[in-house]
């Protein structure tokens, strides 16, 4: 019955997303279709992931068998493992493609194939890892000692993910010196000396990625530069997003998101453990997969919704430094422009994580002059 119940409403789902497919665009789409879109993205990707629940939950169970079968970290990884495709791919990863599909955003284009499934696979391997060290975590310390090993438990996976994974993931990716923009090697070496910049290393994506981030690492930072950039900016509009980038590393803006993002995963992960999971019942499929709607839907608010609230601030902060370091804001503001042409996107369209294009040039435009150079 729940099966057949899962089946008509993800085909129902499915069937708004193919008649929603061939509306305008989501530049043109009205505010509503464009909410309805969404709703039946994350409807189809719900029943997806709940019909699978109702074999994989069990067949899970079969495969480990007893509690003392296997150890516990191997317990761990394998419940990381059902958790990590349910929460992540079944509903947030298809609810995001099935959204960008129908609503064909111009978002779409910015990530292959191959780069998403990169991206899934390495974030396989963290959340498995995650929940091998945590199972082996909670043997040794105990219920008694919950509350205080959960923060560390919430912090492991956006570690990995932060100073880990995307070295794993671009440690082999082309240097700046293998592009057309390859002058810029010799202005990064003279910021880096006159700037007292700490160490890090610039890579570039394959692919069409208009995009650009640092992160942290272990012993140095990392600066991602996405293809679509390289191929589709000028030189000095590429240098002013690579100021804005080392200017986030300058200001070690990469400690305080992970700060954020540890604060919220650890009230997520303390609601999840302390108050969902006791009251889920896991004899059935129907139990994990409310826990696990729960952890998918309440991941966005840990992850995105608090840690947005942090980077809209530190984005403007990294703008007037990279506006210092070109000794212009003109550069940036540049830049700014030339990023929303490649993405297809209005100056005025809100982001949870940045804020819009046009208070950012805005910011930039009433920042001070430089003073002149000697």
């Amino acid at each position: 019955m729940f099966v057949a119940f899962t089946v008509v409403i993800g085909a129902a789902a499915a069937l708004a997303l193919w008649l929603l497919h061939g509306r305008p665009p989501d530049g043109d789409m009205p505010a509503g279709v464009r909410r309805s879109t969404m709703a039946a993205g994350w409807t189809f990707a719900v029943a997806v992931s709940a019909g699978l629940a109702t074999w994989s939950v069990p067949a899970v169970g079969a495969l480990l068998g007893e509690p003392d079968a296997y150890p516990l970290p191997v317990i761990g990884a394998a419940l990381g493992f059902l958790f990590y495709v349910h929460a992540r791919v079944l509903i947030l990863d298809v609810g995001r493609w099935s959204y960008l599909w129908a609503s064909r955003a111009p978002e779409r284009h910015d990530r292959t194939w191959r780069m998403e499934a990169r991206a899934i696979c390495w974030g396989g391997v963290g959340v498995c890892g995650a929940f091998g060290i945590v199972f082996w975590m909670f043997a040794l310390g105990g219920s008694a000692f919950s509350f205080l090993l959960v923060p560390l438990a919430a912090s492991l996976f956006p570690l990995y993910e932060t100073c880990l994974s995307p070295w794993l993931q671009f440690w082999r990716s082309r240097r700046l010196r293998d592009t057309p923009h390859a002058e810029l090697d010799a202005w990064l070496a003279e910021v880096s000396k006159r700037k007292r910049v700490p160490r890090f290393q610039v890579r570039v994506h394959e692919g069409r990625e208009n995009n650009a981030y640092a992160t942290g690492g272990l012993f140095r930072n990392l600066v991602v530069v996405g293809g679509g950039l390289v191929a589709g900016m000028s030189t000095m509009q590429l240098r002013a997003v690579l100021a804005h980038e080392i200017a986030h590393v300058v200001r070690r803006d990469m400690l305080k998101l992970v700060a954020a993002i540890v604060a919220g995963a650890t009230c997520y992960a303390t609601v999840l453990v302390h108050f969902v999971n006791p009251n889920v019942n896991l004899s059935t499929a129907v139990g994990p997969l409310l826990g696990m709607t729960y952890a998918a839907f309440a991941a966005p608010l840990a992850y995105i919704v608090l840690p947005g609230l942090v980077s809209r601030r530190l984005e403007y902060g990294a703008d007037r430094l990279a506006a210092e370091l070109l000794e212009s804001p003109e550069q940036m503001i540049d830049a700014l422009d030339r990023l929303c042409e490649l993405r297809d996107v209005p100056r005025d369209k809100k982001s949870l994580t940045h804020p819009t294009t046009d208070d950012r040039i805005d910011a930039l435009r009433k920042l001070p002059p430089a003073p002149m150079s000697a």
